[in-house]
């Protein structure tokens, strides 16, 4: 059975993103409401927060994995990882450390979220004999 190889990548924005957004609303908030020195120190909280919101970005839109009929590839910041899918034995989409566990006990996270994160999944789960 010959598969044409599937390509996953994250198509939104990600948690921490979002999350990081918030804070920096919080901190600009902060420095308005409290004059003086807090105020920078808000600042510049506001800003290393959004500093770290726009790497999560840029490196969540550098990964992906590759489904192939025979192996899949794990892409993350330009470095990259190959698995045999025979080898999986199950998948754990709650895990946030080894979603795909392999027969050897170890196991990968996948550098997905939301619903790129289970069409993985799903892909990658090992078929069932009858």
């Amino acid at each position: 059975m010959t598969t044409s190889p599937t390509v996953l990548r994250n198509t939104g924005v990600p948690f921490l993103t979002i999350a990081s957004g918030i804070l920096v609303l919080y901190f600009l908030a902060k420095a308005v409401l409290i004059p003086g020195t807090a105020a920078v120190f808000s600042l510049v909280m506001g800003a290393l927060v959004a500093l770290a919101g726009f790497w999560w970005y840029r490196r969540s839109q550098q990964t992906s994995v590759i489904i192939d009929a025979n192996t899949f590839t794990v892409t993350r910041a330009g470095r990259t990882e190959s698995y045999d899918r025979s080898e999986v034995s199950g998948i754990d989409l709650s895990s946030p450390l080894e979603q795909v566990k392999f027969r050897d006990g170890s196991g990968v996270s996948l550098p997905l979220e939301g619903r790129s994160l289970v069409q993985a999944g799903i892909l990658l789960s090992p078929r069932k004999e009858l």
